[in-house]
């Protein structure tokens, strides 16, 4: 797990302890709190699992493929301006 992964995981379940605590500490039937927490930890699992996919997923393919990514990006700004396309003449 990277630093940014741990970050991302830190605040969604520091923020879902707080909306959980804060239920818990409203007025209302017992029943209610459940429900309404049960709510908090499925809305929550789904954002985890929305951000690990925009964090882990990219993070993944730069350890795995970023020295030839390096490699692409340093080739494409090292051609020649003859072989690269005139876009300002259409």
């Amino acid at each position: 797990m990277t630093v940014l992964n741990t970050v991302f995981a830190s605040i969604i379940v520091v923020h879902m302890f707080l909306m959980c605590a804060m239920t818990v500490a409203l007025t209302g039937p017992i029943w209610l709190k459940v429900v309404v927490i049960l709510a908090v930890a499925f809305v929550y699992c789904f954002l985890y699992y929305g951000w690990s996919l925009y964090t882990s997923r990219p993070q993944h393919a730069l350890s795995k493929y970023g020295q030839t990514f390096d490699a692409l990006c340093t080739a494409s700004t090292t051609r020649s301006h003859n072989k690269v396309r005139n876009l300002a003449s259409h």
